[in-house]
């Protein structure tokens, strides 16, 4: 996220409607809401019907951290409209998937 604010661009951080640390999540909406300016920075949370909607917008670049399931239905909803997606599945090396 830092890498991609330095570069100019706007980011949208989508988190899950699960987390396995619900107060860390918490904190982290509160204090970027608190200190980033939010037309550069915005937090979103929801489960499978806002990653849907989300997905549904055009993208420059997405990355997504999940299972492999997740990685399949980012990389369906970027092929058509050529968006970089960059995934990073069940916790091993990412994967990237370019132009």
């Amino acid at each position: 996220m830092a890498a991609s604010i330095a570069a100019g661009n706007v980011v949208v951080v989508k988190t899950g409607a699960e987390t396995h640390s619900p107060e860390t999540m918490k904190l982290l909406c509160e204090l970027i809401s608190k200190y980033m300016d939010n037309q550069v920075v915005s937090m979103v949370s929801g489960g499978f019907d806002e990653l849907q909607d989300f997905l549904s917008m055009r993208w420059d670049v997405i990355f997504a951290t999940g299972s492999p399931g997740l990685g399949r239905m980012v990389a369906k909803a970027g092929a058509p409209i050529w968006s970089q997606c960059i995934l990073e599945l069940g916790g091993k090396s990412p994967v990237y998937f370019g132009k």
